[in-house]
């Protein structure tokens, strides 16, 4: 029986989540896209190729909500028989539009942020842990992101304490599983135009994004795809041997 690959992508409908799922396809997954926005991942179905279509199973769900997502998850999983080689890219997470000053920010704000970028991350990491370990072979990408890495004016410290923390988390956890054939690995994107990011972007002061362009030494915005690539490069099969990395996609903004 052929192995299967298979890779879970959260955050699937837009953005990095939706150009990684379309990459994984050309590279002859399955994947599972799991996102809240059920019109967003309709629309990426129907962009889709009938092939690729046959392959893509989605979910539109609450991420928060970790009852429902191990009921969809293993649903998907249980489809498939014989040896799998699967891949988790936990992508899901997100900021409040306007960030707070640290001595402003109540910790009830401050842990629903941490909650939001953590939680899906955890149950998800946890629901796959096991199908990894019984095959002997897993790959996990968490997305992360430059205000891990470098402190931004914009940014607030929740935010950053929460991406921050993805980067020990899989550092941690690329140490406790590499027994059992696991690779962790992290992607830390820089500013990427995505929808919500180019739709901020035409809606202000066009000053304000050169002197953010200043700050990138590439001079133009990230796209969905390059990170995609990033992603795919540390997700694939043909990644057995790098785990605990860190990898920047920020066009120069940020070098170790």
């Amino acid at each position: 029986m052929m192995v299967k690959k298979v890779c879970i992508i959260s955050g699937a409908a837009s953005g990095i989540g939706k150009a990684t799922l379309q990459l994984f396809l050309l590279r002859d997954y399955i994947c599972i896209g799991l996102d809240k926005d059920e019109a967003g991942l309709q629309k990426l179905v129907q962009s889709l190729r009938k092939e690729e279509r046959e392959r893509t199973f989605i979910h539109a769900v609450d991420l928060l909500q970790e009852e429902i997502i191990r009921e969809k998850l293993e649903g998907s999983l249980n489809k498939f028989e014989g040896e799998i080689r699967l891949t988790l890219v936990n992508n899901i997470g997100g900021s409040n539009t306007v960030s707070k000053k640290f001595e402003e920010l109540s910790w009830e704000e401050f842990h629903q942020i941490n909650a939001f970028n953590l939680k899906p991350l955890h149950t998800l990491t946890r629901l796959c842990l096991p199908v990894m370990k019984f095959q002997g072979y897993g790959n996990i990408v968490n997305v992360s992101s430059i205000s891990a890495r470098k402190a931004l004016k914009n940014v607030g410290a929740d935010y950053a304490a929460a991406k921050a923390a993805i980067i020990g988390l899989s550092r941690h956890l690329a140490q406790e599983v590499a027994e059992a054939g696991i690779v962790v690995n992290t992607v830390c994107p820089g500013i990427i135009g995505t929808e919500r990011i180019l739709k901020r972007w035409d809606n202000r002061d066009q000053e304000i994004n050169h002197k953010v362009l200043e700050t990138i030494p590439l001079n133009r915005l990230g796209t969905p795809s390059e990170v995609a690539e990033a992603i795919v490069f540390l997700g694939s099969a043909n990644n057995r041997y790098i785990t605990g990395a860190v990898l920047d996609v920020n066009g120069g903004m940020f070098c170790p």
